[in-house]
């Protein structure tokens, strides 16, 4: 859960600028209407199996379901995992 009018993609903004993460890839896993700033931010968008057909359109990955360990397997898929 966010705060009304919290974004995400400002999230991910905030972490790399405050941690100094610039130039390192950066992946998000999403599924709704709301994740689609992040999914356009990010270096890799992952979208999940049980997600939105628009939201599909923003992926560069698309993993299992949410239910079926589709994080995982988007790690997996990146060999980050």
């Amino acid at each position: 859960m966010l705060p009304k009018g919290a974004l995400k993609k400002r999230g991910i903004q905030e972490l790399i600028k405050n941690a100094n993460l610039d130039g390192i890839p950066t992946y998000a896993f999403g599924d709704g209407n709301n994740d689609i700033p992040m999914l356009d931010y990010v270096d890799h968008p992952v979208v999940m199996g049980n997600g939105l057909d628009r939201v599909k359109e923003y992926a560069e990955y698309i993993t299992t379901k949410n239910s079926d360990h589709g994080i995982v397997n988007g790690l997996k898929h990146y060999d980050l995992l």
